[in-house]
């Protein structure tokens, strides 16, 4: 279920965020992710800590190494210096057991070295890194920290999983992001008990920002990070104060809006060709070369409407795919938007099918939802989105006519 983040509270963090930028940067106003404020200040040096981090784990070696050795957790250790992690890994120098990488330092002769050593193998090397598999042995990892009396907190696994994939999973400080979402009027809990779950409810949240604040350009994950962590730090008091002087000039909004325009087109393109070639990919692997040859991007043509790619099923038989592509995951699927035109088409042709493009920036996947104006599946609504006003005919001149119309 896509999150219920108050609209309202979602504006005024955003325009306290705009005031801070826009002063630290002495007067420069945030028009996208590439701010010099944002980039000197939040995004460089986590970018740097995951080189150096990424570095010092020595990932390649690990398969060579044998647990039980040490060698393994003095990667890891190296991995979670001062100099890397400063601004998530909690250091107490001379009181290790209160690091956020404590577990390192709490394990004690061969067997608990080579316990942990073992668990941490399968974290990172046990399988893919995608969310469905590694939130799998994330939990499993903090079950066995919290097993063995380990001192299981969220800095230390999510800092581990932003050195496996920045682009998707980012470090956790829990008080902050549970200001974050107390902010955004969301009841869930992240502080305390570290769980997949949690995560994954964080990372849902960093998708819907990802949509919502696209006119800025495509974000990557670090850079939403970043604005994430600016606006937990913010506090209520500072965005209470501030949304109150924030205004933003014509000529800005203007090329925010002009912005926004173009990336929902980028991404419509890159989602219709991610399906396209995923098409003519599944026909050549069947053998019928002859059908992928003919796989055609009628989107191109703009005489054709209600869908975007003339593709063959399985069985050779002609079928019409719509696209509808979101740079979230499908967890934080927030919904699409379908014209009346592909209503429409939907209604009447049986060719016709709707292909939902997921994380298209990131590592992008899709399915086919079929038919979704005929079938609609359980999982899935649709409502009315809009109407459309015109001009009656001659004899009616002074009559507007309405009709509905689903906005694209």
């Amino acid at each position: 279920m896509p999150l219920a983040i108050n609209e309202a509270a979602f504006e005024s963090c955003h325009q306290a965020f705009l005031a801070y930028v826009q002063e630290k940067a002495g007067g420069e106003p945030f028009t996208n992710f590439q701010h010099p404020f944002l980039v000197d200040d939040e995004i460089s040096y986590k970018w740097a800590a995951y080189r150096s981090g990424r570095d010092a784990l020595a990932l390649a070696k690990w398969n060579n190494w044998k647990p039980g050795d040490g060698r393994i957790i003095e990667a890891v250790k190296a991995a979670c210096a001062p100099s890397i992690g400063a601004n998530w890994l909690t250091r107490r120098f001379g009181a290790e057991q209160g690091n956020s990488d404590a577990p390192l330092y709490l394990v004690k002769g061969r067997d608990q070295i080579r316990g942990l050593e073992e668990q941490l193998q399968i974290l990172m090397l046990g399988g893919k890194d995608t969310p469905d598999a590694f939130g799998l042995r994330f939990d499993r990892f903090a079950d066995y920290l919290r097993a063995k009396h380990l001192h299981c907190k969220w800095p230390f696994p999510s800092h581990l999983a932003f050195l496996l994939r920045p682009t998707t999973y980012f470090p956790v400080k829990p008080t902050p992001f549970q200001d974050l979402l107390g902010f955004y009027g969301l009841p869930d809990k992240v502080a305390g008990h570290v769980d997949w779950r949690r995560y994954s409810l964080l990372m849902e949240l960093a998708d819907w920002l990802r949509e919502r604040l696209s006119s800025y350009g495509s974000a990557n994950t670090v850079e939403i990070h970043s604005y994430m962590w600016v606006v937990a730090y913010l506090g209520p008091a500072t965005i209470k104060t501030r949304k109150r002087h924030t205004s933003r000039d014509f000529d800005t909004e203007l090329s925010l809006r002009q912005k926004r325009a173009m990336e929902r087109e980028r991404r419509g393109l890159m989602g219709e060709r991610f399906v396209y070639e995923k098409e003519v990919d599944r026909l050549n692997r069947q053998g019928k070369t002859k059908l992928s040859g003919q796989v055609e991007l009628v989107s191109f043509d703009c005489s054709v409407g209600g869908f975007d790619i003339k593709s063959y099923d399985d069985n050779g038989k002609e079928i019409h795919i719509e696209v509808k592509t979101t740079i979230t995951s499908e967890a934080g699927d927030p919904g699409f938007w379908l014209s009346e035109s592909e209503r429409i088409t939907a209604k009447k042709d049986p060719c016709w099918r709707l292909y939902r493009v997921w994380s298209i920036d990131d590592k992008p996947y899709h399915r086919d939802l079929g038919n979704v104006v005929r079938a609609l599946p359980l999982n899935l609504q649709m409502e009315p989105s809009g109407w459309f006003v015109s001009r009656g005919d001659a004899t009616e001149a002074s009559e507007l006519s309405i009709e509905f119309n689903g906005q694209s």
